[in-house]
C-alpha cells in the first residue's frame, strides 16, 4: 500500500466509529406486536437510547478534507457490504439437515435481502404465508413501508431474538451463558488414567465444576412461557459457541507450525452434540499412527466404554500441564 492511502489517527478512528455504527445498527427483535410497527430493537438502543441512523452525507466539496473523507468511505462501504451480507446469510441459514426450526408466522418482523445502504436495514411484517407441499412455509407476503411484496423464504431473514426479555429474564440468560463459558474444561486434575475429571473456570469461582442446571417442571406455573422464551436463546448460544470453541481447539494449522501428537493417557474432549454445560471427556488408551508416523486414530476410554475415533473428532485440552 502506498503512503498516499494510509489513514492517520483521526481518520482511522472515524472509520472504526463507522464500522461500530454498522454493527450496532443491526435489528435484534421487535419492539411491539403492532402489525403496522416496523420498528426493531437494536444494540444502539442500549448504547445511546435510540437506533443509530444513517449518517448524513454532507457536502465536503469545498473543504480540503474532502479527499480524506473519500478515502474513508469506500472502506466503510466495503465492510458494510461484506459484513451485512454474511450476517443476513447467517440469520437465514436454516440447517434443515441438523435440527428442525419453527416456520415464520403471520405478524413476524423480518428482514429481507436487498442491497442496502450502510445502517439501513429493510424491515417488513409478514401478513400472509404460503406453505409448500411439505406443509412448511415457502413464500410469504410482506408489508413494507412502500407496500406489499411477495418473497420466498430464502430472501427473508428472521430476527435473531423473536421475544423481548425483561430485566430479570435477561439476567437469567446472562447467568446461563456465563455458566456455559465457565464450564469448559481447561486441563486434567490428575494423571490417573481412569480419572475423567477436568479442571474448569468454575473451580476457581465456586470451588467445583458448574453442573448442568436441573430442568424443573414449570408446567403448572405462569412462568413456564417466559422460561420457554429464555431456553432457546441459551441453547442457541451454547450450540454455536461450544462448536466454535471445540473447532478452535482442534485446529492443527499443520501447514504453519508443527504440533506434538496426542499421547496415551491424555485427557481429551470428543466432538458430539452435547447438552449445555455437559462436555464429553475421555482418556486415550491406544494410538494408531498413520503412514507418516503421526497419530491418525485413537482408542478412547469413556464413562460408557471404549470408542475409536479419528483425531479430527477429538480436541486436546487447552492446557496440558
Amino acid at each position: 500500500m502506498s503512503s498516499a492511502r494510509l489513514l492517520n489517527y483521526e481518520e482511522l478512528l472515524t472509520l472504526l466509529a463507522q464500522i461500530e455504527a454498522c454493527i450496532n445498527s443491526r435489528p435484534l427483535t421487535f419492539v411491539s406486536n403492532d402489525p403496522n410497527d416496523l420498528t426493531a430493537l437494536t444494540p444502539g438502543h442500549f448504547l445511546i437510547g435510540n437506533a443509530i441512523r444513517h449518517d448524513a452525507e454532507s457536502d465536503y466539496s469545498t473543504l480540503n478534507l474532502r479527499s480524506r473523507w473519500d478515502l474513508i468511505q469506500p472502506q466503510r462501504d466495503y465492510f458494510w457490504n461484506r459484513w451485512s451480507c454474511e450476517y443476513l446469510h447467517q440469520l437465514q441459514e436454516r440447517r434443515k439437515w441438523r435440527t428442525s426450526h419453527p416456520d415464520v408466522n403471520i405478524g413476524d418482523l423480518v428482514m429481507f435481502k436487498e442491497q442496502n445502504k450502510p445502517l439501513q436495514w429493510k424491515l417488513a411484517r409478514i401478513v400472509q404465508i404460503f406453505p409448500g407441499e411439505d406443509d412448511h412455509v415457502r413464500v410469504v407476503l410482506l408489508r413494507t413501508p412502500k407496500g406489499l411484496l411477495k418473497r420466498p423464504i430464502t430472501k427473508i431473514c428472521p430476527l435473531p431474538y423473536r421475544g423481548l426479555l425483561n430485566y430479570e429474564e435477561l439476567l437469567t440468560l446472562l447467568a446461563q451463558i456465563e455458566a456455559c463459558i465457565n464450564s469448559r474444561p481447561l486441563t486434567f486434575v490428575s494423571n490417573d488414567p481412569n480419572d475423567l475429571t477436568a479442571l474448569t473456570p468454575g473451580h476457581f469461582l465456586i470451588g467445583n465444576a458448574i453442573r448442568h442446571d436441573a430442568e424443573s417442571d414449570y408446567s403448572t406455573l405462569n412462568l413456564r412461557s417466559r422460561w420457554d422464551l429464555i431456553q432457546p436463546q441459551r441453547d442457541y448460544f451454547w450450540n454455536r459457541w461450544s462448536c466454535e470453541y471445540l473447532h478452535q481447539l482442534q485446529e492443527r494449522r499443520k501447514w504453519r507450525t508443527s504440533h506434538p501428537d496426542v499421547n496415551i493417557g491424555d485427557l481429551v474432549m470428543f466432538k458430539e452434540q452435547n447438552k449445555p454445560l455437559q462436555w464429553k471427556l475421555a482418556r486415550i488408551v491406544q494410538i494408531f499412527p498413520g503412514e507418516d508416523d503421526h497419530v491418525r486414530v485413537v482408542l478412547l476410554r469413556t464413562p460408557k466404554g471404549l470408542l475409536k475415533r479419528p483425531i479430527t473428532k477429538i480436541c486436546p485440552l487447552p492446557y496440558r500441564g
